[in-house]
């Protein structure tokens, strides 16, 4: 329970946009980006367009660093 009284939604096995965008403090824009770009992988149920993303791509996807920084190509 947090302070307030209500459930952590920190640790869930599968998070739906709205909590991935909530827990990051991001924008529709900067979610739909990575999902077009396949930064983060998810799931979608057959005829709907609610985007589903488990637990553990949510935690791969934030320990790979070359999402959070620039690539940089050896200029020579």
């Amino acid at each position: 329970m947090v302070a307030d009284g209500s459930e952590s939604n920190l640790w869930k096995p599968v998070y739906t946009a709205n909590d991935v965008k909530k827990l990051l403090d991001i924008g529709d824009n900067t979610f739909r980006r990575w999902i077009r770009n396949g930064l983060i992988s998810y799931s979608q149920v057959p005829g709907s367009s609610k985007i589903y993303i488990q637990h553990q791509h949510l935690l791969d996807f934030l320990n790979d660093k070359t999402n959070f920084y620039p690539k940089v190509e050896n200029v020579a």
